[in-house]
């Protein structure tokens, strides 16, 4: 099931970046190559081998509550979706990273976050290995969408 909704995602996604890739025109053209490339990049990966979890499929800043440093709550269950924590993960990394919208992000934190969250619970060595595919499609998806 969560290969069939990406590949959907992923083509609805290929589309809009090549929409706005016409409209920037000249300036479009990196935009949609880097589109493209990642698109392959998610085709080929084996999700057969990724576990599936409950994931919200939209997670980002607007989507989340804080009291001081601390996740309170998490709202728009919306795209909920059975998939790869790997969708979230993408996301939850783009939040320190300047490219996900905030230019004071602290990447430091994205990658503390990651190391805690791999402790407590253990990603396997094929989804170590392809989560830099899933965090550039969230990257990338957040330019596009």
């Amino acid at each position: 099931m969560a290969d069939i909704h990406t590949a959907h995602c992923r083509t609805i996604w290929l589309r809009r970046a090549e929409d706005l890739g016409r409209h920037l025109g000249d300036e479009g053209a990196d935009l949609v190559g880097l589109a493209k490339q990642n698109s392959d990049e998610l085709a080929s990966v084996d999700f057969t081998r990724l576990p599936e979890f409950m994931c919200h499929g939209d997670y980002r800043m607007r989507n989340l509550q804080f009291t001081g440093n601390e996740l309170t709550g998490v709202f728009d269950f919306y795209t909920s979706i059975r998939a790869s924590r790997l969708l979230d993960l993408g996301g939850a990394v783009t939040i320190f990273s300047p490219l996900g919208g905030d230019p004071q992000a602290d990447v430091e934190s994205g990658a503390y976050f990651l190391n805690r969250y791999h402790l407590s619970y253990p990603l396997s060595d094929y989804e170590l290995e392809v989560l830099p595919i899933f965090i550039r499609w969230r990257i990338l998806r957040e330019v596009v969408i």
